[in-house]
C-alpha cells in the first residue's frame, strides 16, 4: 500500500512557543471582514436550530453570486470534507496528483484504498503546469486527477487555455479532473483564470473552493464544489454525514459572499504586498517563484553560504513562524513558502531575514 507523505500543515508549531507572527498560514491578512463578524455575534441564536443537510440557502446564494445552478453546488465542513467524499464516492482504482501540492488529496485517496501516482512539476519550469502534461495525460491510466490553482505552495495558476485542454481529454477518457481554486479568490481578475466557464460541457470536471482562507474564517469549516454533474453532486450528498455544516457555518457563508468590497480590498492589498516581498527576497539572493496568490515560496540557494535552517532561526529568535516546504514531493528542505500579510508585518520579516543573513 502506498504510505502518505507526513501531512504538517500551516500553523502546526508545537516545536515553537510564543509564536507572535505567523506567516506559515495563508489566510487574509485583514482578518474577518466586520459585518461579517457582527452578523455572527448578533445571530447566535441560530445554534439552537438544526442545520439544513443539504444547506440549500447558502447554495442558492452561491447560485445566484457565481452564476451555477445551485443544484451543481455541493457544501461541505470545509474543503478538506469535500475532498474525502469525491475520493469516497468516485472511489478510483488508479489516481494521479499533480505535485508538489496539497497533502489532503494524498491523504484522502489512500485512505479510501487508491493507487496514487504522482506528476512532478519541476523547478526548472518554476513548477508551472506546461503543454507537457498533455501527452503524459493522453497515455495516463486513472479515473481521477487533482490539481490545484494557484497552486500551493508555489502560488503558480495552471494556464485556462490548458484547462480546458486537460478537461476535454478527461471528458473523452471518463477522467474525473478535480480542480482546486480555494486560493483563486486573491487573484486580481480571477474570472480570466478560474474554470468555472468549462464547467457546463464539462461533466467531468469539478470545481472546488472554499471560504476559509479568503475571509480569514479557519476556525469555522465551510467549502463546497460545483460540477454540472448533478448525478455525483448527489452521491456527495448521499455519503455526506447528517448536519455535517452547522447552522453556524451556513450563516458564515451567506453573509461572506455579500463582502464585495473586503474581497476588492483584499486583493489590491496581496499584489501590492506580495510584489514587494518578492523584490524584497530577490534582493538578498534568494531564488523566488513568481505567485498569484496571498502565499510565496521561495529557496534559499547554497551560494549564501547559511548551514542555519531558515524557519528555525526566525522562530526562536524572532518568534516568527514560516513555512517548510520539505515534506512536499519535490521539494527541498532550503524551500518555505510564506503568507503576505500587512505591510509592517512584511517589513518586521525582512528585517529578521536581513539578519539570518549576516555573518
Amino acid at each position: 500500500m502506498n504510505q502518505p507523505t507526513s501531512f504538517v500543515h500551516g500553523g502546526e508549531y508545537s516545536d515553537y512557543n510564543q509564536i507572535k507572527l505567523d506567516f506559515s498560514v495563508n489566510t487574509n491578512p485583514l482578518g474577518i471582514p466586520g459585518n461579517l463578524s457582527y452578523a455572527l455575534t448578533t445571530n447566535v441564536d441560530v445554534l439552537e436550530k438544526y442545520p439544513d443537510r443539504r444547506s440549500r440557502e447558502l447554495c442558492l446564494a452561491i447560485s445566484e453570486k457565481r452564476g451555477v445552478p445551485s443544484d451543481n453546488i455541493f457544501v461541505g465542513n470545509g474543503a478538506s470534507e469535500v475532498i474525502s467524499l469525491l475520493a469516497k464516492v468516485l472511489a478510483p482504482k488508479n489516481a494521479l496528483i499533480i505535485e508538489p501540492t496539497f497533502s489532503g488529496y494524498e491523504r484522502a485517496l489512500l485512505s479510501n484504498g487508491s493507487k496514487v501516482s504522482y506528476y512532478e512539476l519541476t523547478r526548472e519550469n518554476e513548477y508551472t503546469l506546461t503543454q507537457d502534461f498533455i501527452a503524459f495525460l493522453e497515455k495516463a491510466k486513472c479515473s481521477v486527477i487533482f490539481a490545484c490553482s494557484p497552486n500551493n505552495p508555489t502560488g503558480r495558476i495552471i494556464d485556462l487555455a490548458l484547462v480546458k485542454k486537460i478537461a476535454e481529454i478527461c471528458e473523452k477518457k471518463k477522467i474525473f479532473f478535480i480542480l482546486d481554486e480555494c486560493f483563486m479568490g486573491f487573484v486580481e481578475n480571477s474570472d480570466h483564470y478560474s474554470c468555472q466557464s468549462l464547467l457546463a460541457d464539462h461533466p467531468h470536471l469539478i470545481l472546488l473552493d472554499a471560504f476559509t482562507k479568503l475571509y480569514c474564517i479557519p476556525g469555522i469549516r465551510l467549502g463546497y464544489c460545483i460540477s454540472s454533474n448533478n448525478e455525483l453532486i448527489k452521491a456527495l450528498y448521499d455519503a455526506q454525514p447528517e448536519w455535517s455544516v452547522s447552522t453556524y457555518a451556513q450563516l458564515t457563508g451567506k453573509e461572506a459572499l455579500l463582502e464585495d468590497k473586503y474581497v476588492k480590498r483584499t486583493t489590491e492589498l496581496v499584489s501590492t504586498e506580495r510584489f514587494f516581498l518578492i523584490k524584497e527576497l530577490r534582493l538578498l539572493g534568494f531564488e523566488v517563484y513568481d505567485s498569484m496568490a496571498n502565499f510565496i515560496m521561495f529557496n534559499v540557494p547554497a551560494r549564501l553560504g547559511q548551514n542555519r535552517d531558515l524557519q528555525e532561526f526566525l522562530a526562536k529568535k524572532y518568534h516568527i513562524l514560516i513555512r517548510s516546504c520539505s515534506n512536499f514531493k519535490g521539494l527541498a528542505q532550503n524551500d518555505y513558502r510564506i503568507a503576505v500579510k500587512l505591510h509592517d508585518e512584511n517589513e518586521l520579516l525582512i528585517d529578521a531575514i536581513k539578519d539570518y543573513l549576516s555573518p
